[in-house]
C-alpha cells in the first residue's frame, strides 16, 4: 500500500472516530435526560405519597373520639408510696346525658372504674392513684343509650416512675487481682422529674475496702442549664485496697438505685435502668 492509500485510510479512521464520539455524546445526553426525568418522576411520586399520608393522618385524627389528652402531676397529694396524676381530655362528640368514665388498671390486671368530672363542653377530668413501681393502662368510655369505649393506652411511665441515672465512666484502672487503682466518672440527670419526690436526693459511691463498704457522697457540679444536674467523682487509691465499687442514687422518696461499676464497664446490664431502682413490693 502506497503512502496515498495510508493517508486515505487514516482520514477515514479519523472521520469514523469523530462520528463515533459524536454518537456517544448523543447517547450520553439522552441517558442523562432520562435519568433526570426519572428522578423528577420519583420526586413527584414521593411528594404525592407524602401528601396522601398527611391526608390519611388528618382523616384519622378527625375520626378520633378523644381529640386531646393532658396529664398533670399533683405534688401536693403525692406521697412516697402513692402518686396522684391528673388527666384532662376532650371528646369530639358525646351523647346527650351520657356519663363519662375512666377505667384504669395495672397492666393486664383488674379494671377500676370511676366517674369523670365534666369541666367544660365535652371536656372532662379525672385523677389516677398510682404505685410508682408498677405499670398502668387506661381507657375512656361513655355510657348512655349506647356504650362507647376508646382504645386501651398506657399511662406514660416517665410521669410516675423514678428515672434512673446512668454513670458515664471517664477512666477506670484495675489490677488483674480485681483491686481498683483509680476511677473517674460523671452522673447526669438530663430532666427534672414531674414529681418532687422523684428527684435525686443524693448520689454516692460505695467503696468496698476489706469487704466493708465506705460511702462517699458525690459533689454536684454547678451548671448553667436549669434542667440538667451533674455529679462528678474522681479518686486514686494508693494507700487503700479497693476490691469493689458501687454507684448509688437515693431519691427524695427513699427509693435507691445501685449499679456495680465493674458490671457497667463490662457491659453486664441485664435489666432496664428503671427496673434497677429498689422501692417497694
Amino acid at each position: 500500500m502506497n503512502q496515498k492509500a495510508y493517508i486515505i485510510v487514516a482520514i477515514l479512521l479519523l472521520v469514523g472516530l469523530l462520528l463515533l464520539n459524536l454518537r456517544l455524546n448523543q447517547v450520553t445526553e439522552e441517558l442523562r435526560y432520562q435519568i433526570e426525568e426519572a428522578a423528577a418522576n420519583v420526586s413527584f411520586l414521593n411528594s404525592g405519597i407524602s401528601s396522601l399520608q398527611s391526608e390519611i393522618y388528618e382523616m384519622k385524627e378527625k375520626q378520633k373520639w378523644v381529640s386531646s389528652e393532658e396529664f398533670e402531676a399533683n405534688n401536693e397529694k403525692t406521697t412516697g408510696r402513692e402518686v396522684f396524676l391528673s388527666m384532662n381530655w376532650t371528646l369530639r362528640e358525646i351523647e346527650k346525658n351520657a356519663e363519662v368514665y375512666i377505667q384504669y388498671r395495672e397492666r393486664n390486671g383488674k379494671w377500676f372504674k370511676q366517674l369523670a368530672e365534666k369541666i367544660g363542653d365535652n371536656e372532662y377530668k379525672t385523677e389516677f392513684r398510682l404505685h410508682p413501681s408498677r405499670e398502668y393502662e387506661y381507657r375512656i368510655m361513655s355510657v348512655g343509650s349506647l356504650q362507647r369505649t376508646d382504645d386501651i393506652k398506657s399511662i406514660p411511665y416517665e410521669l410516675y416512675h423514678m428515672m434512673a441515672l446512668y454513670p458515664e465512666v471517664i477512666s477506670f484502672h484495675m489490677q488483674e487481682n480485681g483491686s481498683i487503682l483509680a476511677a473517674e466518672l460523671e452522673v447526669w440527670q438530663h430532666q427534672i422529674p414531674a414529681f418532687d419526690l422523684f428527684d435525686v436526693k443524693e448520689v454516692a459511691m460505695i467503696l468496698y475496702i476489706d469487704k466493708k463498704g465506705k460511702r462517699v457522697p458525690l459533689k454536684e457540679k454547678a451548671v448553667a442549664e436549669n434542667e440538667v444536674r451533674i455529679w462528678h467523682y474522681h479518686a486514686e487509691f494508693k494507700n487503700e485496697v479497693v476490691n469493689g465499687m458501687e454507684f448509688e442514687v437515693t431519691f427524695q422518696n427513699g427509693c435507691i438505685q445501685k449499679e456495680n461499676i465493674v458490671d457497667i464497664i463490662e457491659g453486664d446490664m441485664s435489666k432496664e435502668p428503671r427496673d434497677r431502682i429498689s422501692c417497694w413490693d
